[in-house]
């Protein structure tokens, strides 16, 4: 599975590439945050003695999703927060990344498999296409050196799409001014390093 620090990279990248303003973008880096939730499962797990009893079950869901988007959305709109729809669909889409994500790892534990359709088909579903391995993350293990590196290679591989969603959308930045075509030249380093550090995992994984 993937680390929560690769969750919330995601994540980060989808709430600053959809901000519309300064504030947003920083209310961002906190509603990012979301894009871990769906680990939550593993805590009901420890009330039946099986922290795994749960897993990518029923929050790993699209109807789970889809209820967190609804539910989002009357809140915001409840307590009057500018632009409720706009907001809800990015929690949405932000939650949904988890569920993307997960299912493009190669887990040799349970194949990366997800219970996208619960509670209409109880069958897991993996992506056709693997992103990159686990690389052997134990939850039971926490702080071991195998634990490390996953999160480090995940952090070499998902920051240069937060990175890119960063630069695109604060165009008005000093530093960038003085770089020529800055927007493309900096999008294409990172869309670069992107698709290296991908290949690299899935050849070292």
């Amino acid at each position: 599975m993937a680390t929560p620090v690769g969750h919330y990279l995601v994540g980060l990248a989808i709430t600053q590439s959809m901000a519309g303003s300064s504030r947003e973008r920083k209310q961002g880096v906190v509603l990012a945050v979301v894009a871990v939730l769906a680990d939550l499962d593993l805590v009901g797990g420890l009330f039946v003695g099986n922290i795994w009893a749960f897993h990518r079950g029923a929050s790993h869901s699209l109807t789970v999703a889809l209820a967190f988007g609804l539910v989002s959305l009357l809140a915001l709109a409840m307590f009057k927060v500018p632009r409720p729809m706009h907001t809800a669909a990015m929690l949405f889409l932000v939650y949904f990344s988890h569920l993307v994500l997960d299912s493009m790892m190669v887990d040799s534990s349970d194949k990366g498999s997800i219970s996208l359709l619960w509670p209409w088909a109880d069958i897991r579903l993996q992506a056709p296409i693997a992103l990159l391995p686990s690389g052997g993350y134990r939850i039971e293990t926490l702080l071991s050196l195998s634990n490390v590196l996953v999160i480090v290679r995940e952090t070499l591989v998902f920051l240069p799409l937060t990175a890119l969603a960063i630069t695109l959308r604060q165009r008005d930045l000093p530093w960038l001014r003085r770089i020529p075509w800055p927007n493309k030249a900096v999008a294409w380093v990172f869309v670069g390093w992107f698709a290296v550090a991908i290949l690299a995992s899935l050849a070292l994984g």
